[in-house]
């Protein structure tokens, strides 16, 4: 059972000061759990009163040394008082609290600002960007801004954030600021994870964010086309300034790789690998997923273009982030390129016109792009209509041998053959290695069914041909292939088999017969026969 907070000052009296006088020690305890620490009072050995646990006498230094130890008391029993309420209390943290060594404020723009100095030293040691500590210090100070408008506060407390307040922020952000929904989404999607630390520190009992929806609208980013990349490559620019960031755009069009990774590739990034070719082996910032990357000779002619510029161990003379984008507008301009053009196209453009729309498959597009999830990929990656196009004139050439007449239906084959005779599959089909799904009606007989009726029941079934001859039809539904075949031997006589497999499965295939008469009941049924 959970006991109160016990608090005892004693004298650290085996370590002297140079001074003669000894520290004023604390010691808390709860339950069996006990922290010592240093109160940073100071006192005479024969000035302390060892049973009192104070100072002698009733002097002016007696009493303020005696008053302090009292607020000592005080502000520990409440710190103590706040972290029960959280749930979540031990000496030590009591300690760390009353040292200022963890988060001593549970008010939010004073608790932000610390992390917020917390993310400095990260940017400091590179481990995170710049970028994202000057938005998150921004979303502070529209807070700060907030609480002054609405609720006329300089902070609040942590615990007094709920679902109102939430709306509110974001509808002040809209109306004062100007921000778009995606723009206000990305703010709130700050303020959550500082909600979220928050709580993990156990600052927050409830979670305001609880019935809070953040949602962002899909943005098509755009990207170029194969015929607006060749306008901007070949374009001939009399400002160096322009030319440089033309190259390193270009430079990103054909590497995928985000800004800050391209401002930070070093010589140590680019290998040659077990081909022979020069690739980028890069983490990406962002994500400290690896890009592994292919150089083309686009990229390694300007990496060639640019091997003597002096910027350090950097490989490429890359300006800041809002410049580029700033001469790239002008770029988009003199090109007569109508989008609004930003380094992040560059990216998008390599999963699209450069990658994917040359037949390079998403799976290979995502891992140079340093993607985890392919389904990221697929916003980078669009289906472009020229690749739409290509596919639909190769899938052209496997339709060839399919042949309609003018009332639209197959042609029949030329000879037909009509019996009827039974065929136990348990007892007489012999395994050939294809299909594990079968057409058998629900007694698990199997029957002979002639070409002509096979080609009405593949119609009957909505499936699509996609391969035919006069002793092999292939066709396909939504999850499984059709196979009706000519056995060439005494058992089938010329008759087809119908047989039905998932898609993209082979198992074992079984030949039976199908009976015509039993050609409507028949299901596909997930069953083996044996």
């Amino acid at each position: 059972m959970k006991k109160g907070l016990s608090i005892l000052f004693y004298l650290r009296k085996n370590r002297p000061n140079k001074n003669g006088t000894v520290s004023i020690m604390i010691r808390l305890k709860i339950n069996s759990k006990q922290c010592p620490f240093a109160s940073d009072l100071e006192i005479f050995v024969d000035d302390w009163d060892d049973k009192e646990k104070r100072m002698k006498g009733k002097s002016p230094e007696a009493k303020v040394l005696n008053d302090t130890l009292d607020e000592i008391k005080v502000r520990l029993k409440n710190i103590h008082k706040e972290l029960d309420r959280l749930g979540s209390v031990t000496p030590e943290k009591i300690r760390n609290r009353f040292k200022n060594k963890d988060v001593v404020t549970s008010n939010l723009l004073e608790y932000y600002k610390q992390k917020n100095k917390n993310l400095e030293e990260l940017v400091k040691n590179n481990s995170k960007s710049k970028v994202l500590l000057d938005k998150h210090e921004l979303n502070c100070e529209r807070l700060g801004g907030f609480l002054k408008t609405k609720y006329y506060l300089s902070d609040i407390d942590l615990n007094d954030l709920d679902h109102d307040f939430l709306v509110d922020y974001q509808n002040f952000l809209m109306t004062i600021y100007k921000c778009s929904a995606n723009t206000t989404a990305k703010y709130m999607q700050f303020f959550r994870g500082i909600i979220l630390s928050a709580r993990k520190n156990k600052l927050i009992i409830d979670d305001p964010f609880e019935d809070y929806k953040i949602k962002l609208d899909k943005v098509d980013r755009g990207y170029l086309t194969e015929e607006e990349l060749l306008l901007i490559t070949q374009k001939e620019f009399v400002s160096e300034r322009l030319d440089k960031v033309r190259d390193i755009f270009i430079f990103s069009c054909f590497t995928g790789l985000a800004y800050v990774d391209v401002r930070n590739l070093k010589s140590c990034d680019i290998i040659k690998s077990f081909d022979g070719e020069l690739w980028i082996h890069k983490n990406r910032q962002k994500s400290k997923i690896q890009s592994r990357i292919p150089l083309l000779d686009i990229p390694k002619s300007l990496l060639e273009k640019y091997e003597n510029h002096n910027d350090g161990d950097r490989l490429l003379p890359v300006p800041t982030n809002q410049k580029i984008n700033e001469y790239l507008k002008e770029i988009a301009t003199v090109c007569g390129i109508k989008k609004r053009l930003t380094f992040h196209i560059a990216r998008h453009t390599f999963g699209t016109t450069v990658t994917l729309a040359k037949g390079v498959p998403i799976e290979t597009v995502s891992k140079m792009l340093g993607h985890t999830n392919i389904m990221t990929t697929q916003i980078y990656a669009r289906i472009t209509d020229t690749k739409i196009s290509t596919d639909m004139e190769n899938l052209k050439d496997k339709f060839i041998s399919i042949k309609k007449g003018l009332d639209g239906k197959l042609h029949e084959a030329p000879k037909e053959l009509k019996t009827k005779d039974k065929f136990n599959a348990k007892e007489n089909s012999p395994s050939f290695g294809i299909a594990q799904r079968l057409l058998i009606n629900q007694s698990g007989e199997l029957y002979e069914i002639c070409y002509s009726d096979y080609l009405k029941s593949i119609e009957a079934r909505e499936l699509m041909v996609l391969y035919q001859t006069e002793h092999l039809v292939v066709a396909m539904g939504k999850d499984e292939v059709v196979i009706g075949s000519v056995f060439f031997g005494e058992i089938m006589q010329g008759y087809f088999t119908l047989m039905s497999y998932p898609t993209g499965f082979l198992g074992q295939m079984h030949y039976g017969k199908i009976a015509i008469d039993n050609l409507k009941p028949l299901d596909v049924l997930n069953r083996m026969v044996s």
